[in-house]
């Protein structure tokens, strides 16, 4: 896969600052421009420009760097301060002799110079880490070249036939055959930001690459494409975007303090909403305007507000909207106004919302809070003097403080989605669901209230139905568990459960499997649900009832669907029109709220299908829990006491393992951890299991009968052996049960030493 971002780059300096120090050593330490160009009329790169190059090849200790046709010999002596060996290409003699003669000048003894590229005569010679062709080049590196580039490696080569080249293309070498292209602008200098976000780990590799491709054919720029994968945290993808453009980042709360109200209001909002910027100050010659667009054009304000000097601070999208919203409310100084009116309600230090606007733009800003934090629920809870309010991030409470929020408050954001969710003439129910606009996105709901002694509760339910379900391999199950789901996922009939307590993310696995299918035309898909998590092209989805779930799958089978997904076998009709469909020949996803696959057969039974019912119809089961990954920031090695190896593997415990934990840092923001992962039991009905309970065998008796799975232990030691997760977690994840060991046990191969 190649591809080269559709990126507007109004860069903002035109000198390049090394940021790797061995760069800058090797700067300083070679004699740049010593050497003259090898041809009469050849210009060499300039400093600036070496640097760029040098800065995106990223040389390391160690590396093998080939050169082809280089303009003199300065950057073949600047490489070779930075690589273990370098070898330059260089067809013409007498350009081939000179170069020899001037690395010895320059006493470089790590680079030979040959006048044809020497083929690999094995397979399993190691290639070039590095390949610089300097001279003009096809839109692609030809396939010699390629053939001499190692996994991991790393191509430049010039697009132009200037001399020097002002562009030049560089290719990345994901694995044997992924590649990723992108050009570099060696006239303006500036970082990539997929590389620095890459550096600063708030993004991996492979999630660039993906996203480089998809913006070349959506026409949106990288950071818009990855923050729609949600692959990227708005706050981060700004701050490093504020560190590639060499901006001051800011937010919300820093930014309201300072801000002028009659300054903006003397400017038009349209205007200022349309190039989504807001004037802070001015003063003594100088304007400071706050912005979430990078390429806002400074020159054009200068004259606009007739300042000579005009200075910018980048916010995100997210924080602008909230001190939109601290204007409305007619207060700079907070998030929120406190103004006191004559029909107002006072409660505390501050005034009771009373209208509709206020109480919409509160929820926002809480709900735009609970986005930026990735939270999955927001818990609103009544309590003498106010409401406490906590958002669940990575399956865990953490309390908010920045909002206050009073019972008069709760109630009315209550009311707006209330209404928004069934009409103002309905009456509102213990519980719902609606679509609400926040932080340039739109968000499912699932709201339910409770009254409480103190007061009301509500828990809100995230879900962002304009963003594409992820596949089951981006959801980080290991390889088994991903061929496990294409083997089942290309059955033609039967019932494969997916089963979890809670939060557990089935629903985001059912989806990864229904967007897996959406690619077969020859399989007509319905997906049935009390309310749709994702909006899916490709598919059809049915919003149901609980009430009326059974009787959309009897209409969708007859409908001739191929495969139903149905969202949850809440009850007895529910799980006996699924039945049905099987034996009328579809093939049924059904999730199911269970803590193993021995406890999804069971409830089975309960609800009234027979031993021999279950054989026939059901495929598979797969039961997930999810896991707090440790932060790739922080964590370090944990070598696990004798007690803890014991608890593992009994009296095969290895005499020595050393896992990873996270240590908490400002990435993770001090917890450790950064998003989750899942741990997996996969139960296949193989011909054994499916003869035992065609016997009669109770579910709880078929531990030792079912084979060709994965347990949860055994995903679990997986995740740990690889540092994806921590000792603790592990234990805090899994139960007793679920960790105990049986007779004959042995950790799965490859998986612990």
């Amino acid at each position: 896969m190649s591809s080269t971002p559709a990126t507007d780059r109004s860069y903002l300096e035109s000198t390049c600052t090394p940021r790797d120090p061995r760069v800058v050593v090797a700067v300083e330490g070679a004699m740049i421009d010593a050497f003259a160009p090898l041809e009469e009329g050849w210009r060499e790169l300039s400093v600036d420009a070496m640097v760029r190059l040098l800065e995106d090849l990223q040389v390391y200790d160690g590396a093998r760097v080939l050169v082809v046709e280089p303009f003199s010999a300065n950057l073949p002596v600047l490489l070779a301060r930075l690589a273990n060996e370098v070898v330059v290409v260089c067809s013409q003699p007498e350009r081939a002799e000179r170069l020899r003669k001037e690395l010895r000048e320059a006493a470089v003894d790590n680079a030979v110079v040959h006048a044809f590229l020497q083929d690999r005569e094995h397979e399993h010679e190691p290639g070039f880490d590095r390949i610089v062709v300097m001279q003009p080049a096809n839109e692609r590196l030809g396939p010699v070249l390629a053939g001499q580039l190692a996994v991991h490696g790393r191509a430049v080569w010039a697009l132009d036939r200037a001399c020097p080249p002002r562009r030049v293309r560089r290719l990345l070498r994901l694995d044997e055959a992924a590649t990723l292209e992108e050009d570099l602008d060696l006239v303006h200098y500036m970082p990539l930001l997929g590389d620095m976000l890459v550096d600063a780990g708030v993004a991996l590799r492979q999630e660039v690459a993906e996203a480089v491709v998809a913006a070349e054919q959506s026409g949106r720029r990288l950071g818009e494409e990855l923050l729609a994968r949600g692959a990227v945290r708005e706050q981060d993808l700004f701050r490093v975007l504020a560190a590639q453009r060499e901006l001051p980042f800011t937010n919300a709360g820093k930014l309201l303090p300072r801000l002028d109200t009659d300054l903006v209001a003397s400017l038009p909002r349209t205007y200022l909403r349309h190039y989504r910027f807001l004037p802070v100050r001015r003063g003594a010659g100088e304007l400071l305007v706050a912005t979430s667009d990078v390429d806002l054009p400074l020159s054009e304000l200068r004259a606009v507000f007739d300042e000579d000097d005009v200075k910018a601070e980048l916010l995100t999208p997210s924080d602008l909207d909230r001190v939109w919203a601290a204007i409305d409310l007619g207060l700079a100084g907070a998030m929120r106004a406190v103004t006191v009116a004559a029909d107002e309600v006072e409660v505390g230090s501050r005034r009771a919302i009373v209208s509709d606007s206020e109480a919409s733009t509160l929820l926002d800003e809480v709900l735009t809070d609970a986005l930026e934090q990735l939270a999955s629920e927001v818990h609103f809870e009544s309590r003498p003097g106010g409401v406490r309010l906590r958002f669940r991030v990575h399956g865990c409470l953490r309390d908010v403080d920045r909002h206050t929020i009073s019972k008069h408050d709760l109630t009315a954001m209550l009311e707006v989605m209330a209404r928004r969710a069934v009409g103002d003439d309905e009456d509102h129910d213990a519980s719902w669901a609606l679509r609400w606009p926040s932080g340039g996105r739109e968000l499912g709901l699932l709201v339910g209230r409770q009254q409480t002694v103190d007061g009301v509760a509500a828990v809100v339910r995230l879900m962002n139905v304009t963003a594409s379900p992820r596949t089951i391999t981006e959801l980080g199950f290991d390889a088994p568990i991903v061929d496990a789901w294409h083997r089942e996922l290309r059955a033609s009939r039967g019932m494969v459960l997916v089963c979890g307590p809670l939060r557990s993310g089935r629903t985001a696995t059912a989806y990864a499997a229904l967007r897996r299918l959406v690619h077969d035309p020859a399989r007509k898909v319905v997906a049935i649900e009390d309310a749709p998590s994702f909006a899916l092209a490709g598919i059809q989805q049915v919003a149901a009832p609980v009430s009326a779930t059974a009787d959309a799958v009897d209409v969708a089978a007859q409908q001739a669907a191929d495969v139903l997904m149905v969202g949850e076998l809440h009850d007895t009709a529910t799980v006996q029109a699924a039945l049905r469909a099987v034996r009328s020949g579809h093939l049924v996803l059904a999730g199911m709220h269970a803590n193993d696959g021995i406890d999804a057969l069971q409830q089975l039974v309960d609800h009234g299908l027979s031993h021999h019912a279950i054989a026939t119809s059901v495929n598979a089961v797969f039961v997930q829990l999810l896991a707090r990954r440790n932060c790739a920031q922080c964590r370090q090695p944990v070598e696990l006491s004798f007690a803890q190896r014991e608890a593992l593997f009994g009296d095969d415990a290895p005499n020595q393992l050393v896992t990873e934990a996270g240590k908490g840092c400002e990435a993770c923001r001090g917890t450790g951890f950064d998003g989750v992962v899942p741990i997996v039991e996969y139960l296949p009905m193989s011909p054994p299991t499916r003869r035992a309970l065609r016997r009669g065998v109770a579910p709880h008796d078929l531990g030792s009968i079912a084979d060709g799975g994965c347990t949860m232990r055994d995903s679990a030691l997986a995740l740990l052996c690889a540092g994806a997760i921590s000792f603790d977690e592990l234990r805090h994840v899994l139960s007793e049960e679920q960790l105990e060991l049986v007779e004959g046990y042995r950790s799965p191969a490859g998986r612990c030493s």
